[in-house]
């Protein structure tokens, strides 16, 4: 989970200010208008088509603060403000330049010798900002950038456009015209999941319904709210950087939106906040940007996303997340950053999950992690609390896919690829990895229920492509199906890992290999169960058009079975469940869409030696679940359980599954951003 960065530190303490009644008007009323001191002002040789910018000194609360006051032509009688900036950083100066543009500059308090340099540019229906940093030399001759650029918060203000202000209605009717994208496309704030403000009491006016709120990215576990917390973290998350308000009339839409933001905020005074990262992350800080877009337009939320495609093309993507698509029959759709999904009756989507692997820890709250944290909540999913999985100088990174496990004796165990080292590369002359190809396996475990891990070791030095999967075995076992990369062969194979001593060491097993030459061919991605009669059995994708399975009669220690499954699949893993009902369950991606006899065009690979070299159904547009009660001799019938009904290259794969309660089943995706769950007495058939 990334922390909040410190623009919005500051935004949150000035905000808390606020509540106390300080300085904000919210708290005091404004009962007559603010001195305003023009600073600087753009020629606009085109007032009727491009917003005219002005930076202004406004007087509130007893004190002057910069303001970027913008009209826009295309909205009558439309001024919106950005106060530059609600940060620690102080306003310098403001000049026009060419083009109707015009430029301020700030100076950054902590690190005096940097100045934030912003261009404000018009364009038809919008207006940029995009900051930079720069040395000031001429006051520090030994100037040097600092490790980072100053935290920025722009609050983007609506209290003098008449059309779209909260007064003279009651604040909440401000909050019902708001709007962000969430999981149901289009969603005002007045129908999210919005939780009261812990600094006032439950009976407040402010809570009743809660005035402001803040919201996260659907890519981040959502945040537990601090008691001293100006405003409460949503559990609606939103898909794409853009939140806006909707004029009183319904005819008009404005919006600010960026392509990284990882946290929005429906503040107090008509403001929205939105403030995306210094990009790109690791370039060096004088090359990196920030950049948002302030939008006004007929209130079109497509045309809108549409817009801010154009404008960030990583939100492509995201365009189509504005409107609901029809419903069919019997299938409810849900919005992802990948499209719209349509979910079967009888499933429900956790609208709050961040991507697993998950544990049920022993003071039966849930553990899960992200990137760099181990994540506990508390709520059933809802919220997640975050503690460091590394310490300081540990240059490890989890992969996506990465499996986890706590053992009969409380111990966790967390296995994943280390993205921190990642080089791909492919040589398609040769069909072979090119130099330098590495992306590792490590383990990390805990005796404490997450909140410290030790023992990190790296468990395989070459390149992996997948680990998603990992059991403890009857007998203490705990066994990995760690995929190695063939670099002489150009394909992948399987050598399982175990330990015996819950994660000190670990050991490995026999190589598992069926040939193949591809970037995606071999035998890969494994998912583990153990049989009634003690054997550990292995579901390994191919690209052979279903799975192979192999077989231990050791704990893992020896695989000495190979052979093809029963099983149809497509280029893509499995994951095997085995449910406290004593069923196995499968998750998967069957090779044919339902009811078809053939793949579509659009989802075949292979058969160039490249991916693989066979040709393969890679259909992924369905997420498929069967279960087993004799031990995978015989399967229910498959259901379907999410879809891409409009997208057949869609990916809904790489499952992880964690039973939340007996029979109450969870699943989560690394591709499509699945996130549901459902009751296995309800769609898999005894």
């Amino acid at each position: 989970m990334r922390t909040l960065n410190s623009s919005v530190i500051v935004g949150l303490a000035l905000a808390v200010t606020a509540l106390a009644g300080e300085w904000c008007p919210i708290a005091r009323g404004e009962e007559s208008q603010p001195d305003v001191v023009p600073v600087a002002e753009a020629s606009n040789p085109q007032p009727d088509v491009l917003p005219t910018i002005r930076v202004v000194r406004e007087k509130l609360w007893g004190q002057y603060y910069p303001m970027v006051s913008m009209t826009f032509p295309n909205v009558p009688d439309f001024t919106c403000d950005a106060w530059c900036y609600e940060s620690a950083v102080d306003f310098l100066d403001a000049r026009p330049l060419g083009g109707s543009k015009v430029e301020i500059r700030h100076r950054d308090r902590q690190n005096p010798q940097t100045l934030v340099v912003t261009t404000i540019t018009p364009k038809t229906g919008s207006v940029e900002f995009e900051a930079r940093v720069e040395l000031d030399s001429e006051g520090f001759p030994d100037a040097v950038f600092p490790d980072s650029p100053p935290g920025l918060n722009l609050c983007w203000q609506l209290r003098h456009a008449p059309g779209f202000a909260g007064k003279p209605d009651p604040y909440p009717d401000f909050v019902r015209r708001c709007f962000l994208f969430t999981n149901s496309g289009r969603t005002f704030l007045s129908d999210t999941d919005r939780k009261p403000i812990p600094v006032r009491p439950a009976d407040h006016e402010y809570n009743n319904p809660p005035w402001v709120q803040m919201y996260v990215d659907a890519r981040r576990a959502v945040p537990v709210t601090p008691a001293e917390s100006w405003a409460g973290y949503s559990a609606d998350r939103y898909l794409t950087p853009a939140i806006g308000a909707v004029s009183r009339d319904g005819k008009y839409l404005a919006a600010i939106a960026n392509d990284s933001a990882d946290s929005m905020s429906q503040a107090w005074h008509d403001c929205l906040h939105n403030n995306p990262q210094w990009l790109p992350e690791n370039a060096p800080v004088g090359e990196r940007r920030w950049r948002l877009v302030v939008y006004a337009m007929e209130n079109d939320p497509k045309a809108l996303l549409e817009r801010v495609a154009q404008d960030f093309p990583s939100e492509k993507r995201s365009a189509a997340s504005a409107v609901p698509p029809p419903a069919n029959e019997g299938w409810r759709p849900v919005a992802t950053r990948a499209g719209w999904i349509e979910m079967r009756d009888g499933v429900r989507w956790m609208k709050s999950l961040p991507l697993g692997p998950f544990a049920r820890l022993g003071d039966r709250n849930i553990l899960g992690v992200d990137e760099t944290h181990a994540l506990v909540s508390r709520d059933e999913g809802e919220s997640w609390e975050a503690h460091p999985l590394f310490g300081p100088g540990e240059n490890l990174k989890v992969s996506s896919e990465r499996a986890l496990v706590r053992t009969a004796d409380g111990a966790l165990i967390l296995v994943f690829m280390n993205m921190a080292d990642y080089v791909w590369k492919w040589d398609a002359e040769k069909s072979l990895p090119g130099p330098g190809v590495r992306l590792p396996v490590w383990a990390i475990r805990s005796v404490d229920e997450g909140r410290t891990w030790t023992d990190a070791q790296m468990i395989y030095d070459g390149y992996c492509g997948d680990i998603h999967h990992m059991i403890q075995t009857r007998d203490g076992a705990v066994v990995a199906p760690v995929q190695e990369l063939l670099y002489e062969d150009g394909r992948h194979a399987l050598r399982p890992r175990y330990t015996k001593d819950e994660g000190k060491t670990w050991l490995r097993a026999n190589l598992l290999d069926i040939g193949g030459r591809g970037h995606h061919d071999g035998l890969i991605e494994g998912t583990l169960a153990q049989l009634a009669d003690g054997r550990l059995w292995m579901l390994c994708r191919t690209n052979l058009g279903r799975f192979w399975s192999a077989y231990s009669d050791n704990n893992g220690e020896d695989w000495r079975v190979l052979q093809p499954s029963d099983i149809p699949a497509s280029s893509a893993p499995g994951t095997l469940t085995r449910l406290q009902s004593g069923r196995l369950m499968l998750v998967w991606n069957r090779p044919l869409p339902e009811g078809s006899i053939e793949a579509p065009p659009e989802a075949m690979q292979g058969g160039d030696k490249q991916w693989s070299d066979e040709p393969v159904s890679n259909y992924r547009a369905e997420l498929s679940v069967a279960s087993s009660s004799d031990d995978g001799r015989t399967w229910s019938k498959p259901v379907v359980v999410a879809r891409r009904s409009d997208a057949p290259s869609a990916s809904l794969a790489y499952s992880h599954v964690f039973e939340a309660r007996p029979g109450e089943i969870w699943v989560t995706t690394m591709q499509g951003d699945v996130r549901l769950s459902f009751r296995e007495a309800d769609l898999l058939a005894p």
